[in-house]
């Protein structure tokens, strides 16, 4: 059994008809009739009981169209994933922060005893791969909020 098999078999449970399944597939009946006998032979079941000129699952039918119809989804689900992956529609973004080199300084207005204003000082060390071995940056931030003593 196949994934191809399973849509075969997927739209004859939903077209009730081989002939009808075939036009649906874009595909002539002799060999969707010939891929249904396979699949049958393949599972040991008989997947359909024909009933006038419908055809109707069997017990074994619906269960293999349940799974059918959940294995087609995960594979449709897998390859629109894989897809956005590959395109970097979908991912993972990894922000890295240096913990160590982030010295606060937290100033107070004296009138209202609140934090108003943080100095940040942040030192990182970057290895370049060009001549330089490494390179070190200092920055300097300076965050206030409105403080009535400046």
């Amino acid at each position: 059994m196949d994934i191809r098999q399973l849509r075969y078999f997927i739209a004859i449970a939903e077209e009730k008809q081989i002939t009808a399944a075939a036009k649906k597939l874009h595909m002539a009946q002799p060999p969707l009739s010939q891929q249904l006998k396979l699949l049958e032979q393949d599972l040991g079941v008989k997947l359909f009981e024909k009933r006038g000129r419908f055809l109707q699952l069997t017990d074994a039918g619906n269960t293999l169209y349940r799974y059918a119809m959940k294995i087609t989804k995960d594979m449709e689900e897998a390859q629109t994933e894989v897809t956005q992956i590959g395109s970097g529609v979908r991912g993972k973004l990894s922000i890295g922060i240096n913990t160590i080199s982030y010295y606060p300084y937290r100033g107070c207005c004296k009138d209202l005893g609140k934090p108003t204003h943080i100095l940040l000082i942040k030192y990182n060390k970057t290895n370049l791969p060009s001549s330089r071995s490494s390179s070190r940056k200092k920055s300097l931030s300076w965050l206030s909020s409105v403080c009535p003593c400046f």
